[in-house]
């Protein structure tokens, strides 16, 4: 007897398939190493796209941080240096803040910390900037 998953079809195990192997080289990485120790987990947000993604504790609000060139930067070896950071904050009501891209990991990660600390601070920070968003429903 084997501990190997099974799939409810083809096509489940070839996704989970490429789903476990992007996992692995992507927590490889330079950036995967900055993130993982830190609590971040690879998450697929739809259509083959994967963003690093960390939970609010209450479960209201996560964040999200992309790389363009890759999703995940696997390919980014100076994470800190010229590297651009897409980032987001996201209420579980379907609300969204995403602001410029960051340049340096550190900072997309300080970013994000600030955002899930206070929500609404960064959504009127959203506002007053013009920063492409849809409201939260409750910012706590």
């Amino acid at each position: 007897m084997t501990n190997e998953p099974t799939y409810s079809s083809p096509e489940a195990k070839r996704f989970f398939t490429w789903f476990d192997g992007v996992c692995e080289r992507a927590e490889k990485s330079p950036v995967g190493k900055m993130l993982r120790p830190n609590g971040w987990q690879i998450a697929h947000t739809g259509g083959g796209c994967l963003a690093w993604q960390f939970d609010r504790a209450d479960e209201k609000f996560y964040v999200w941080i992309t790389y363009g060139g890759d999703g995940l930067g696997e390919r980014v070896r100076k994470p800190d240096n010229s590297a651009r950071f897409a980032v987001g904050l996201y209420g579980a009501d379907g609300g969204w803040i995403n602001p410029p891209e960051i340049v340096g990991l550190s900072k997309a990660m300080a970013w994000c910390d600030v955002a899930l600390a206070d929500p609404a601070r960064c959504m009127a920070e959203a506002i007053a900037k013009d920063w492409p968003r849809e409201p939260f429903a409750e910012a706590e």
